[in-house]
């Protein structure tokens, strides 16, 4: 994944095997409708808007297996109109700003406006106490007071300077040779298939795996026995680089599977990302999981925390191209939103519309371990999980290593932490913005009985670079070329590998729903954790309880102490290091089918009444 520096989102939990530093991608859109040109001079505004309480419990009573209004959701549209602001409200905040010479756009949840202008247009605005007027000064992303004139209507304000949004992305790597004594790095276990160029891509100690080993490993290949490959369903992923095409149709060739239609949309500017190596993996992952989907709508936006919050908003406004899941490789400090509570708060607001409505969103926590914070020099010894996988209406996904079987079986699964080499390992832990959502109440993990804060990730699976997944990819960008200097088939991996597969595992199983007459899974959390707390759990999950993500010993001084943070380690059942461990694709679809058939059930029997 790549790691963006403060408010520049990770672009992808995408590591590869040697230290490498992508371009920082252009992107763009016309299609998106905004009115701004970015610049180092602009800035986004977030305005949160009044609107109706009582969204939280609605989720609940949808997401909960043990509700009698289980999968029961609400058409998108109409959780705006009912959860969001007012027409009145939404009439005199635009009002306010039209006063001031600014334009807004209301946000698809109907809970937030989006003003693009200057950074002196944002401080002439907002920037109303001594406090404020200090923040914008520094040229730093800040929350501002609520003007007077927009009391009432608005409830908190968010200002986020470019600037804040533009530094080039990082990607989280690790040395390629070397890797013997680091952490959780194996060899290739298991039984590759496919072309020879694909078999032997990466190092010779380090090729990568093939389709058909991740695939059988978490079940996917089951469902696509049963003639499951996600016909019908719709993925939506959330990038900050592009694709070639011809990347994707060569890895597929290579594999033998069909490319589903690749919608691509850019968002807030005039055109297309470059290509990279982020979107490439997320693609060719999603491709051989699911196949068979309806399309995979690429939203490409450029990075910083408010084209973040266009191009996840860009997924779910159009009525014609709603998806049923969401990937989203992408994350940041969390620490770094201390300033901008408002600005996550609507990223928030719109995953939950999403969950309500029945759609699946599925978050990477990122590949800088327990300390998901960096600056200038690397890693910061202090303990952070990352947005925006913390939100309480997604599923966070983390990593781990995986050794197989010559049948591809997994025989051991451990918690990725390639230290003390450098810092390269999964991230998760104790949020700092958002408290535990009900669904994490019901269970005590180990170390956190206490903590009253969401705790990351939910589930878990491969993303150690050694071996790493098989990719093939010709961008002109250091992540894809490192390893093959030419171009073409190489290795990576990070928690940005685990998502989009975990994303394909849920469309197989939307598409299993859809088959027998039931609604999609939507939140996948409750579900989760009550299989993780019953007798079930060994049959749906594979749990981790070997390894930790700290790496507190391997950030190099100045900035580090060579001391453990101490978090996280994976132990029986639920933990920050791993969650529940890795979903059994297949066990859990047919888990999810038995209660959804209850709930099909149910509702008969209330039609009859």
């Amino acid at each position: 994944m790549y790691r963006l520096t403060r408010l520049a989102l990770t672009a992808g939990c995408l590591a590869v095997t040697a230290g490498a530093v992508a371009t920082a991608p252009a992107s763009a859109d016309a299609a998106a409708k905004t009115k701004h040109a970015p610049s180092l001079d602009s800035a986004s505004v977030v305005l949160e808007l009044s609107h109706s309480a009582g969204l939280a419990s609605f989720v609940k009573a949808v997401s909960d297996p043990q509700s009698p209004r289980y999968r029961h959701y609400a058409d998108f549209d109409t959780l705006v109109q009912r959860y969001g602001a007012t027409k009145k409200t939404k009439k005199s905040a635009l009002r306010w700003l039209s006063e001031k010479g600014l334009t807004g756009e209301v946000g698809p949840s109907g809970q937030y406006l989006m003003v693009h202008t200057t950074q002196a247009e944002a401080r002439a605005a907002f920037a109303s106490t001594p406090s404020a007027s200090a923040a914008a000064a520094s040229h730093g992303s800040w929350d501002a007071p609520v003007p007077a004139g927009l009391n009432g209507a608005v409830t908190g304000v968010s200002v986020i300077p470019a600037a804040e949004g533009t530094a080039t992305p990082r990607a989280t790597t690790r040395q390629a040779t070397p890797l013997a004594g680091a952490g959780s790095a194996s060899t290739q276990s298991g039984t590759p298939a496919g072309c020879a160029e694909g078999q032997n891509a990466g190092p010779e100690a380090y090729k990568g795996l093939t389709p058909n080993q991740y695939l059988t490993a978490y079940g996917h290949s089951t469902l696509h026995k049963r003639g499951l490959t996600g016909k019908g369903i719709r993925v939506a992923v959330v990038e900050i680089d592009g694709f070639n095409p011809s990347d994707i149709q060569t890895f597929a060739k290579c594999f033998g599977h069909r490319v589903p239609p690749l919608n691509v949309k850019a968002v807030g500017q005039k055109a297309l990302n470059p290509p990279g190596g982020e979107t490439t993996l997320d693609l060719e992952i999603l491709t051989a999981a699911a196949p068979g989907l309806e399309a995979i709508d690429v939203f490409e936006g450029s990075a910083g925390e408010g084209a973040l919050l266009d191009t996840i908003a860009a997924t779910i406004s159009d009525q014609k191209t709603r998806p049923d899941v969401i990937s989203i490789s992408l994350d940041e400090c969390e620490a770094d939103y201390y300033s901008t509570v408002v600005a996550a708060r609507a990223v928030n607001g719109m995953f939950a519309i999403a969950a309500g409505s029945g759609i699946s969103t599925l978050v990477a926590t990122g590949d800088q371990g327990s300390s998901n914070c960096t600056n200038a020099n690397g890693g910061i010894p202090v303990l952070s999980a990352s947005v925006p996988s913390t939100s309480q209406y997604v599923t966070a996904v983390g990593g781990t290593n995986i050794s197989l079987n010559p049948a591809n079986e997994i025989l051991d699964q451990v918690v990725w932490n390639d230290t003390p080499q450098l810092v390269a390992a999964t991230s998760g832990g104790s949020s700092v913005l958002f408290s535990r959502p009900w669904w994490q109440n019901r269970t005590l993990p180990s170390g956190l009985a206490n903590d009253v804060m969401r705790v990351t990730p939910d589930i878990s699976a491969m993303a150690d670079v050694a071996p790493g997944y098989a990719v093939y990819c010709t961008a002109q960008t250091r992540d894809c070329q490192l390893l093959n200097p030419a171009g073409g088939w190489t290795t990576v991996g990070g928690t940005s590998a685990a998502t989009p597969l975990m994303a394909a595992g849920i469309a197989l199983a939307n598409e299993a729903a859809a088959k027998k007459g039931q609604r999609p899974l939507g939140l996948i959390n409750p579900l989760v954790y009550q299989l993780g707390m019953s007798k079930a759990y060994p049959k749906v999950m594979w749990d981790v309880t070997t390894g930790s993500s700290d790496v507190g010993a391997a950030i190099p001084v100045p900035t580090g102490t060579g001391q453990p943070l101490g978090c996280c380690s994976a132990s029986k059942g639920f933990d920050p290091a791993s969650g529940w461990g890795s979903l059994k694709v297949a066990a859990f679809s047919d888990a999810a089918l038995g209660f959804g058939a209850r709930t099909a059930k149910s509702a008969a029997k209330d039609a009859q009444k």
